[in-house]
């Protein structure tokens, strides 16, 4: 649908942008101010979708970056371990995901998938997987340092996940790279499956003043105008 392959993040992006600005409500911005033509273009894609989740809205798998994410991961160990038709994993949920600074910037999922076929094989479906992917700035790439089906003892100790809100994350013992030491930091990004950025009606009333009064006072922002608003 966007192309590809593609060799970066960025490339990736670019993609979607150019898919996104093809699919564009050609009325969305017709006869805003600058200042309001500002801040729609830092709420929603050019479809005329909310960039940040709302809370009261069913949420889009399609924009979830961490879904996303995870089910390419589950791609990827099907791939590596031959496993093709009913013996195949498929995702099915994120049970914790954190990201933590050690050095460089890492993400530790634990994740659940379960057999295509596992159904008709009489045998347990679901499997909890650990996954250690690291970002690199200045390439915006993604490496995946482990990936891997947890064992029901696995103990491994993560610092950056006990310390930051993640203290339910099961690693293995041996395979992933960050978290070993106590000079780590980060933040939780999922919990037990919760869309990682969304806002409620109030937020969404407050980010819209914010983005008023801030581009409000750019003399920049002051002197474009709507070609439509030009015309008349």
């Amino acid at each position: 649908m966007w192309g590809g392959p593609f060799e970066s993040l960025t490339e990736v992006n670019n993609a979607i942008e150019l898919y996104l600005r093809g699919r564009q409500e050609e009325q969305m911005f017709v006869g805003l101010s600058g200042v309001e033509l500002a801040v729609q273009k830092c709420l929603y894609w050019p479809d005329g979708r909310r960039k940040k989740h709302l809370a009261s809205q069913p949420i889009d798998t399609t924009r979830d970056f961490n879904r996303q994410l995870v089910e390419a991961l589950v791609d990827k160990y099907n791939e590596d371990h031959n496993l093709f038709g009913d013996l195949a994993y498929e995702f099915k949920d994120i049970m914790c995901c954190q990201s933590i600074r050690d050095s460089r910037f890492y993400d530790h999922i634990n994740f659940t998938a379960k057999v295509k076929g596992a159904d008709d094989l009489n045998c347990c479906t679901d499997k909890l997987f650990f996954a250690e992917v690291m970002y690199n700035q200045s390439s915006s790439e993604l490496f995946v340092i482990c990936l891997c089906v947890l064992d029901p003892t696995a103990n491994g100790y993560c610092y950056g996940c006990h310390r930051n809100g993640s203290p339910d994350m099961k690693q293995p013992s041996p395979g992933y790279m960050a978290g070993h030491t106590s000079n780590v930091s980060g933040r939780s990004k999922i919990n037990r499956g919760k869309f990682d950025d969304e806002d409620n009606e109030d937020e969404l009333e407050a980010q819209n003043a914010r983005l008023r009064w801030m581009f409000g006072g750019s003399s920049e922002l002051k002197q474009i105008r709507d070609p439509h608003e030009a015309e008349g």
